[in-house]
C-alpha cells in the first residue's frame, strides 16, 4: 500500500503461449479490464477463502515466458460522500 493511491497487487502468469498474448494485444488501451480475484488454499482448491470482485486491471507486461498484470480497486476518495441529502422527502423513515 502506498499513501495517496489505492491498494494494488500484481498477478503473474507463467508458461504462457502465443494465444494468450494475442488476447492481450487485442484489448483496447482505453478500456480497463474488470478482474475477479479468488483466494484458495492449496489443500482445498475448490473452497474459496476470500473473493475480490470488480477490481480494475491495470498495466500489463508480457514476454515469451510470462504475463504480469497490475490489479487495483477504485480509490476510496473517489466515492461520493454524502451521496444524498437526508431530507424528509427522500428518507421519510428517518423523519417521524
Amino acid at each position: 500500500d502506498q499513501e495517496g493511491s489505492p491498494p494494488r497487487t500484481t498477478i503473474v502468469f507463467e508458461n504462457v503461449d502465443q494465444d494468450q498474448v494475442a488476447v492481450l494485444r487485442s484489448m483496447s488501451p482505453f478500456k480497463v479490464a474488470t478482474v475477479s480475484l479468488y483466494v484458495v488454499m492449496a489443500s482445498s482448491p475448490d473452497a474459496v477463502e476470500v473473493e475480490f470482485t470488480g477490481l480494475n486491471g491495470g498495466r500489463v507486461d508480457y514476454d515469451a515466458g510470462q504475463i504480469s498484470m497490475e490489479i487495483s480497486r477504485e480509490p476510496v476518495a473517489s466515492e461520493p460522500w454524502p451521496c444524498d441529502r437526508t431530507t424528509k422527502a427522500r428518507f421519510p423513515g428517518l423523519h417521524r
